[in-house]
């Protein structure tokens, strides 16, 4: 809910006062690559560390940036951001104002943050507040206070900075969980309505009444072929597979899919792995032979030869029927450890491609989306085009469904495949005989 509607959510009074200095200037960075501007290389370390537990990234700032920002700076020092402009002190009122102009004007540039404590008015370091009253009016890009040392911020030098428009963050800390409450909302609010529900790509699939009729029919959850069946209906890839009673139909449909094939019990298991009912990466039909008489003896005759879909990143897609709000999609981390690891989140529906997105980016997975360790990056697209699908379904047959589980949905380079798939119709009261 907090999502949808843009709500940030705060752990402390402190950061909950200077969230609301912040939102209450009515500023909204248009983007939100934070510039930094400080005096300390000690409390430079300590802002850039802090920042990246926090979300916050810093400009990257451009060739141009640099090169003014040689010219006035004192040699020695790096025209980098966060920038340390403190050098021996001398013209620290020029650099320091300069340096602030530069980092403004810079197009990557979203907000300026001047990180430097504010002294009482007779100490010789008080003259930070006038460095930023005379180049106030020539900024372009909202100006943010932020000080380290919050017990010996002088008030009247906040007092001042205040009636200049330019809020005060109270602590390195709590300041740069408020500037990332901002950063978001601003984006939020550019992303706008595109982000909370968007307009539905999918038309209704022309067998929906079929569709309808067939789990208002059912007694008992849809098995994994007919809950891809559903599935490719709303656009989602699915295995190619066919269902076999006997190991003749097993082989033959082993053929005609090609081999490599995985083959799984069709008994109706949930937890089909937990119980020894899959075999992958069977080459031949002596391999198959044997892992189908296993399985047999095990679980039953009844079989699905699969397609042995290469490695790729494993997720999950999910509807789940929430008391309160309806149906819900869920998405994560999938595989065989998505009970385990709980990297899931969850998105009121109607839902949009940015909002699909943005969850994707939050699951502690995600750099495996964008390729890791040397392998290449998964469909991004494809894997929102499928959640989007799972969505449409949910608007179609909500009041039908109890709960859909794709697990895994594999996410490769070109595509994303649904490999499992179960979906538990609601009970449904029946006339009395």
């Amino acid at each position: 809910i907090f999502e949808r509607f843009g709500v940030r959510r705060v752990q402390s009074i402190d950061e909950l006062m200077d969230t609301l200095e912040l939102f209450s200037t009515g500023m909204r960075p248009a983007s939100s690559g934070v510039s930094a501007l400080l005096d300390s290389g000690g409390q430079r370390s300590l802002l850039v560390d802090l920042a990246e537990c926090e979300g916050i990234e810093f400009a990257k700032i451009g060739a141009g940036t640099q090169a003014r920002l040689r010219e006035v700076l004192e040699p020695g020092l790096d025209p980098i951001n966060p920038l340390d402009a403190w050098g021996t002190g001398n013209g620290s009122d020029d650099i320091y104002a300069e340096s602030l102009l530069a980092l403004d004007a810079d197009p990557a540039t979203g907000v300026c943050l001047f990180a430097v404590d504010l002294y009482p008015m007779d100490d010789p370091r008080a003259v930070y507040p006038k460095i930023a009253a005379s180049v106030r009016e020539r900024l372009t890009k909202p100006l943010v206070w932020l000080t380290h040392a919050s017990a010996t911020t002088s008030d009247a030098q906040a007092a001042s900075l205040r009636r200049m428009g330019i809020p005060v963050l109270l602590g390195t800390e709590t300041g740069l969980r408020a500037l990332h409450h901002l950063l978001e909302y601003a984006r939020f609010q550019r992303e706008g309505a595109g982000r909370r529900a968007g307009a539905r790509d999918l038309p209704q699939p022309l067998e929906l009444p079929e569709l309808r009729r067939e789990l208002d029919e059912a007694k008992e959850p849809l098995d994994e072929h007919a809950s891809k069946r559903l599935l490719r209906a709303y656009g989602l890839a699915t295995t190619r597979e066919i269902v076999a009673e006997n190991l003749d139909e097993a082989l033959r449909a082993a053929e005609k899919i090609g081999y490599p094939v995985v083959l799984k019990t069709a008994s109706g298991e949930r937890h089909k792995s937990d119980r020894g009912g899959v075999r992958l990466g069977l080459s031949c039909a002596e391999d198959l032979a044997a892992a189908y008489r296993e399985l047999e003896a095990a679980l039953g005759c009844r079989v699905l030869v699969q397609e042995q879909i290469p490695s790729g990143v494993e997720l999950m897609l999910g509807i789940v029927n929430d008391p309160n709000f309806g149906p819900m999609l869920t998405l994560g981390s999938g595989g065989i450890f998505v009970e385990i690891f709980a990297d899931l989140r969850w998105l009121l529906l109607p839902t949009s491609a940015v909002a699909i997105g943005a969850a994707l980016e939050e699951l502690r997975g995600a750099s495996l989306l964008r390729g890791a360790r040397g392998r290449p990056a998964a469909d991004r697209g494809a894997i929102v085009r499928a959640a989007q699908g799972l969505a449409a379904l949910a608007e179609d047959l909500g009041d039908r469904i109890a709960a859909v589980d794709v697990n895994p949905l594999v996410a490769l380079p070109d595509r994303a495949v649904v490999v499992d798939a179960l979906i538990v119709p609601k009970a449904r009261k029946r006339p009395a005989p």
